[in-house]
């Protein structure tokens, strides 16, 4: 079941929604969408270098595909003092965002600027945002309790893609069980060189916060896995659904090329990927430089799967830097930079249906 948290008003709401995102945004556009009175999805956009009106056209056209949702709440943060922004671009941005979510028919319970020296809620006049002349001090945010459960919090989007601390001696130790590795299976499918049971077995590993980091062993059969695009498909069908398997369980039977490029509105469990991903980040730390274009790229789609574009980028860079023709990456590369969200972002999440 997912974890319901109230937030009273909006000092609350403001405190508690860098948990929800997983980071601190600055001088960025955000839309935080609900559905039936509840967060159902949110996104995150650079404030500068956009056109006021066609950011807040795309998203619209976003918040529009998401099954249910009538209610966003707009927020910009900005570093400009906020005399600056209630005068300037900022206030441009939240002001055309808002009222684009209002002709489209979506309720606007509240509208915020986040500046240097402080934040208001502005109300809708005619056309026009009106802001107090004065800001509510971040004093009020930063005393607001909010029952939140634990969240790794970072100050950018793209920290979420950060490899954890390596450790020459386990990554020594991963070093020896790759040449221990036997790479060819008797018995894997044509163009694998692991048994679908091993794949299935790291999969469940990988996805179940066991609270404990892959051990040298089963890095190493990471590394392996995603340096195989066969192996690496079915690893990430198995991690995002549970098995390859239960697309078809599903009923739709989409192609893995589908789940892999998000054509397909099968529902895919967060839960899972976020677990995953920590794992990734952990086993990238300490497999050999050579070896990682498989995983980071596996990585990308990971994030990318949960809306996280900018972590995406980071892993998917990181790949191309090792290998420039790592055809994972680019496809993901692409997708990412043409805005391309996955289709199951916008249906209900399993707990819901």
């Amino acid at each position: 079941m997912p974890t319901v948290i109230r937030a009273s008003g909006a000092a609350e709401f403001l405190a508690l929604l860098p948990s929800m995102l997983g980071y601190r945004p600055s001088n960025s556009v955000v839309a935080v969408v609900f559905r039936h009175g509840r967060t159902c999805g949110a996104m995150r956009y650079d404030l500068s270098g956009t056109d006021p009106a066609t950011l807040a056209m795309v998203m619209v056209g976003v918040a529009c595909r998401i099954e249910g949702a009538d209610a966003v709440i707009p927020l910009v943060y900005t570093d400009r003092p906020y005399r600056a922004a209630t005068a300037g671009a900022p206030s441009v941005m939240l002001g055309c965002l808002t009222q684009s979510l209002h002709e489209a028919g979506f309720g606007v319970p509240d509208a915020f600027l986040l500046a240097a020296g402080g934040w208001a809620a502005g109300m809708l006049v005619g056309e026009s945002l009106m802001l107090p002349p004065e800001p509510e001090p971040y004093a009020r945010v930063d005393e607001a309790r909010v029952a939140a459960p634990e969240h790794t919090v970072v100050a950018h989007p793209a920290a979420i893609a950060e490899p954890d601390r390596r450790d020459p001696r386990r990554a020594a130790a991963v070093r020896r069980a790759r040449r221990a590795l036997e790479l060819a299976r008797p018995g894997a499918p044509a163009g694998s060189v692991h048994l679908p049971d091993d794949i299935a077995r790291l999969a469940q590993l990988l996805t179940g916060g066991r609270g404990r980091p892959l051990s040298p062993t089963e890095i190493a059969v990471l590394g392996s896995i995603c340096a195989h695009p066969a192996d690496r498909d079915a690893l990430l069908g198995s991690v995002a659904l549970g098995s390859v398997e239960s697309l078809g369980a599903l009923g739709e039977q989409p192609r893995i090329e589908d789940l892999i490029t998000g054509g397909s509105a099968v529902p895919v469990d967060v839960g899972r990927l976020a677990n995953a991903h920590a794992a990734f980040r952990h086993a990238i730390a300490h497999l050999p430089r050579r070896q990682r274009p498989g995983p980071l790229g596996l990585a990308g789609w990971l994030c990318w799967a949960q809306g996280q574009g900018s972590a995406a980028i980071a892993h998917l860079t990181a790949a191309l830097e090792i290998d420039p023709d790592h055809t994972l990456a680019l496809v993901l590369q692409r997708l990412v930079c043409e805005g391309r969200i996955p289709e199951w972002a916008f249906q209900p999440p399993i707990s819901d249906r």
